[in-house]
Parts: structure tokens; C-alpha cells; sequence
């Protein structure tokens, strides 16, 4: 797999990841992982992390 193309299909899942955090933060969604409840917190950090790696990925394959 050539780089470029790497580069293309991890933005698309780092965009997804990134659409379904800010989704959960605007509309409030629980999460609930094997019986445990996730705070809100978590996806305020993962959008964060995510959109600089999504943001970096962009870049780089450019």
C-alpha cells in the first residue's frame, strides 16, 4: 500500500471517528461500553486528539 493511500484511508477513519464524538457531544448521547457508563469528558478529548489527527493526516498527504 503506498503511502498516499494509507494517508487517505486513515483521515477517512479518523473523520468518522471524529463526526461520531461530535455527534454524541451535540445531541448528549450516552455511552455505555460492557455495563460501564463513558463520561462526556472522554469524547471532549477525543475530538480534540482525533481532529489533530485528521488535521495532520490531511496535511501530510498533501
Amino acid at each position: 500500500m503506498k503511502t498516499k493511500q494509507y494517508l487517505h484511508y486513515t483521515l477517512i477513519v479518523f473523520v468518522i471517528v471524529f463526526i461520531g464524538h461530535g455527534l454524541r457531544i451535540l445531541k448528549n448521547w450516552d455511552l455505555t461500553i460492557n455495563g460501564a457508563p463513558i463520561p462526556m469528558w472522554v469524547s471532549w478529548i477525543a475530538v480534540v486528539l482525533i481532529g489533530y489527527f485528521a488535521y495532520s493526516a490531511y496535511k501530510l498527504k498533501k
